[in-house]
């Protein structure tokens, strides 16, 4: 058969949403509030010097044409070396957080030898600009490193943002400036490097080296503490987030910390265990601020989860060839136990006042008293009935949901009862209301639900039209419709598409990124998920400072 014109082969690639419902959007900018400037994969402080360096080397060696596609291949080039370099470092094992990792550890795993040739043209990142355009441009120009394109008044590329930028630069470029590298290939664009000059720059270049030159470590420490940029409340905010993550890994100094305890540690200040982290005066406005971050993505949490509840039920029912009823959801969902806990009401939800379930957790919440401290196992917590839930495959999700949002909800009421909320926190709590799901939004429709008196199962009923099914719809309208419907409107129904999802991922809160960035610095002796991450002595002079 010949082969099909060319015109017909389809060059769009159907992925789904990664946010089907939108609610994500209100915690990533509250987390751009606190973290500004950090991205998400943001790992290796060192790539601030790195990137700002070939920049201003593109600038200085007058390339052309004076193009961001220009620049573009300029910077892969020098990606693909120094990411090589720090995969040959011989101080440690193979390094995460390295643009390209994968496909470069590959071909230097098959060309071993010091002679083999590393190529400037791997195909490791689609992106145009590589890593740097994937994962740390926004974050340079946020933090006060980069001076954009659309904002450069002398052509329409990136540059070094001012004196700071061209320090950044002139320090890295001090620190590698005797390597075989500098000296023979910095100019090579095309062409290849020889693995042992890769292995010679790693020296200088590696991530792990950066304590070996303590005017750039120096420098980096103050860009990201926001002492060298022009005063703004963004860099203020990120410093107290930094200095209160050194306060945290001085108080855990012996236990290794996953980004699930860090979450606990914020929100409850107690794991369960013996002990108890309580941030000093000085940190508590921003620890503040934290909380209702993780307020929030308990929320979120505990509503995708019921959207994977929901989608899951629609395709085992044929929702995939038909439209199904609603009702028939909510039918089932009236065979749902209350989940049991010492002192807490039973019986299925239909039956089952949600005053009733609202007036032990609020026995709950006074016991533990607020701020937080301590919860014994048997005592219901948002994070572990969230955790319940199985990312929405638990049978009993739906009522598991309702729950964490509830006792989220009294948690908060308590909280303004005893000392109420500052503006920012008040702010936090509105953000996103009809549009984007609010906090506040979804626990005034819980407080309307105990004023009625609804049951446990009407209260989720509602939830459900609301913030599942309307919030979905209205969502996945605004994007490419193949992109984002799990679910749509047919026949008075809902016909459901299959997209293959495995359940949502939480936000990430910066806290690998952040605690890796600390550790390179040379504030802690290792990254917190260490069991061994002592303060050295300028991270003390950081906090205490």
């Amino acid at each position: 058969m010949a082969d099909a014109p060319r015109w017909t082969i389809p060059s769009f690639h159907q992925t789904p949403g990664r946010y089907p419902l939108g609610l994500e959007a209100v915690a990533m900018s509250q987390l751009d509030q606190l973290a500004f400037g950090i991205p998400v994969l943001f790992r290796h402080p060192r790539y601030w010097s790195i990137y700002t360096y070939a920049i201003k080397q593109f600038w200085d060696r007058g390339y052309a044409p004076q193009t961001m596609r220009a620049l573009g291949r300029y910077m892969r080039s020098r990606e693909i070396a120094f990411a090589c370099a720090a995969l040959l470092c011989p101080r440690h094992p193979e390094l995460g957080g390295v643009v390209g990792q994968i496909k470069l550890s590959n071909w230097l795993r098959d060309h071993p030898n010091d002679d083999d040739p590393v190529p400037l043209d791997i195909d490791y990142l689609q992106q145009a600009m590589g890593g740097y355009g994937q994962i740390y441009r926004g974050g340079m120009i946020d933090i006060g490193l980069i001076l954009a394109a659309n904002a450069n008044p002398k052509t329409s590329i990136d540059a070094p943002f001012g004196d700071l930028g061209a320090h950044v630069a002139d320090t890295f470029a001090t620190a590698i400036e005797t390597t075989t590298y500098v000296r023979e290939y910095a100019d090579h664009v095309e062409g290849s490097i020889p693995v042992g000059v890769l292995k010679e720059l790693a020296e200088a270049s590696c991530f792990c080296r950066l304590g070996s030159f303590p005017t750039e470590q120096s420098t980096l420490t103050d860009v990201l503490l926001g002492r060298v940029q022009e005063t703004m409340p963004q860099h203020t905010t990120r410093a107290a987030t930094v200095r209160m993550l050194l306060e945290f890994a001085d108080a855990t100094s012996t236990e290794a910390i996953t980004d699930r305890r860090y979450r606990e540690y914020l929100y409850y200040r107690s794991t369960g265990d013996s002990m108890i982290w309580k941030a000093s005066t000085d940190f508590e406005a921003v620890w503040r601020r934290w909380w209702m971050v993780q307020m929030r993505e308990l929320v979120v949490a505990s509503l995708n989860a019921v959207f994977v509840h929901l989608v899951r039920w629609g395709k085992m029912q044929g929702g995939l060839l038909a439209a199904l009823s609603l009702s028939d959801y909510f039918t089932e969902l009236a065979q749902l136990e209350v989940p049991p806990f010492p002192g807490g009401p039973v019986g299925r939800i239909p039956d089952v006042p949600l005053t009733e379930v609202a007036t032990f957790f609020d026995s709950v919440v006074a016991r533990e008293s607020w701020p937080i401290m301590r919860a014994p196992g048997d005592i219901p917590r948002e994070s572990r009935l969230v955790l319940m839930c199985e990312g929405g495959t638990a049978p009993n999700t739906p009522a598991l949901a309702a729950m964490a949002l509830l006792l989220a909800q009294r948690r908060i009421a308590c909280r303004q009862a005893t000392d109420g909320l500052d503006a920012s926190e008040t702010v936090m709590l509105q953000e996103g209301m009809v549009e984007r799901g609010g906090t506040g939004y979804v626990f005034q429709r819980l407080e309307e639900c105990l004023k009625r008196g609804d049951s446990l199962h009407e209260t989720l009923v509602g939830l459900v039209r609301l913030f599942i099914v309307r919030q979905h719809l209205r969502i996945a309208r605004a994007k490419l419709p193949e992109d984002t419907f799990r679910f749509y409107e047919e026949d008075g129904g809902l016909r459901f598409v299959d997209f293959g999802d495995t359940g949502l991922n939480s936000i990430s809160i910066r806290f690998d990124a952040l605690t890796e960035a600390l550790s390179e610095l040379g504030l802690i002796t290792g990254p917190i998920g260490e069991p061994s991450h002592e303060l050295t002595q300028r991270g003390r002079s950081v906090l205490y400072g």
